[in-house]
């Protein structure tokens, strides 16, 4: 963050969360809580959560349907303490929407189940310019997290190719 302004990729997920937020609304006056999720990185001069906070109510979300949690610094984070935050009726966990952008909506659900929290994700527009490094980066993040599955796979085809084309040349 700039200055501690709310960058237009960060304000692209804060104004997706906002329009989901007056979907939700009902003839009651029912409303989601918006959880904003974002610690302090060593160049930022206030967290995401509370700069995503301030700038949610400017947009003229009431500050008793608003939390800012402050503490996470990666996705992971995001959803543990956020689960923390949310209300639980009974014992069970309240519906919850993750709202990130487009790009890490996959990756952010399986961080989601990782944290034991029920959530859907929705994604935020992307500029098509800033795509192709965030899907590299995604792709890249969900391999490693999976990399000896894949290094499973890539080996067996590798060996399950080279069955074949031993069995090609001495069958036919």
């Amino acid at each position: 963050m700039n200055g501690g302004d709310v960058p237009p990729l960060l304000a692209q997920r804060v104004d997706r969360a906002i329009e989901f937020y007056h979907q939700q609304l009902d003839e009651s006056g029912n409303a989601p809580t918006i959880i904003l999720s974002g610690g302090q990185g060593g160049n930022e001069t206030r967290p995401e959560g509370v700069a995503m906070h301030e700038y949610a109510l400017k947009q003229g979300i009431p500050a008793d349907h608003a939390i800012a949690e402050d503490q996470s610094i990666n996705t992971l984070q995001n959803m543990l303490f956020s689960k923390k935050l949310m209300t639980f009726e009974d014992g069970k966990q309240p519906n919850a929407i993750f709202v990130t952008s487009n790009y890490h909506t996959l990756r952010a659900g399986m961080i989601a189940k990782r944290a034991n929290l029920k959530a859907d994700g929705i994604g935020s527009h992307t500029a098509k310019f800033f795509l192709p490094n965030a899907i590299i980066r995604e792709y890249i993040a969900v391999f490693a997290r999976h990399k000896w599955a894949h290094a499973l796979t890539i080996s067996s085809l590798v060996i399950l190719a080279g069955l074949a084309v031993l069995l090609e040349y001495h069958v036919i």
